[in-house]
């Protein structure tokens, strides 16, 4: 999954300060956006070694292009339960394969896995005028224009890939995926008890929970009440 370009950047900024701590300013955020490691940073994660080469190419489209018909499936952040379910259509996976937990503190607290293994609140997003201008500027697509265009390509090839599947059974799908979702989170709140890995600042929930969460036993038990309710 990747997303927007502009929006990675800015949760990226700002979860690396929650962690290292230090003052915020306009010229700071700047500074880090500058970076090479920083510029089309979602691309280059997609392209690994493997798919490096594509990097290179002198045509962003072309690029993307390439890097999106090496993969089965990508799907968008903005647009999550979208693309699960065009990767349950797909993968011909069950529909409860694709169900999961929503956190009410998901962006708020998380996890920093450093030499303190430590869990801690998350700046609020809102950066400066002049980080905004950036990124509503042609300078920052000439920056970033391989992740970019790999963002578009990826929204392109999802309702490509949709109308090949058929939008009704596509919508008939969608929708019980949502329904699904709805019948699951109360259930998670009216019948299980959730702890989750960070709960507050400081040390993060230890028990059999993975590094995913604490929910498996409450899918499990909302699973059976499906099916024999």
């Amino acid at each position: 999954f990747i997303r927007k370009p502009e929006e990675w950047a800015v949760r990226k900024f700002y979860f690396e300060k929650s962690k290292s701590g230090g003052s915020i300013d306009a010229d700071d955020f700047m500074d880090y956006l500058g970076k090479e490691d920083n510029m089309n940073a979602q691309a280059k994660y997609i392209a690994q070694q493997r798919f490096r080469r594509y990097l290179e190419l002198s045509d962003p489209q072309a690029a993307a292009k390439q890097m999106v018909s090496e993969y089965d499936f990508i799907g968008l952040v903005e647009e999550s339960d979208k693309s699960l379910v065009l990767m349950q259509l797909l993968l011909d996976l069950d529909k409860f394969d694709i169900i999961y937990h929503q956190s009410p503190l998901a962006g708020t607290i998380t996890y920093f896995h450093d030499d303190n293994d430590r869990c801690g609140k998350v700046i609020d997003d809102e950066p400066p005028d002049e980080v905004e201008d950036y990124l509503n500027s042609k300078n920052f697509y000439l920056d970033n224009a391989i992740e970019i265009e790999l963002y578009r390509e990826v929204e392109k090839t999802i309702e490509v890939t949709i109308d090949k599947i058929g939008r009704k059974r596509f919508d008939e799908a969608l929708c019980e995926h949502q329904q699904l979702m709805k019948q699951y989170q109360f259930f998670a709140k009216t019948q299980c008890s959730i702890r989750y890995r960070c709960e507050a600042e400081g040390d993060r929930y230890r028990d059999r929970c993975d590094r995913f969460g604490c929910d498996n036993d409450c899918f499990e038990q909302f699973k059976k009440s499906y099916y024999y309710s």
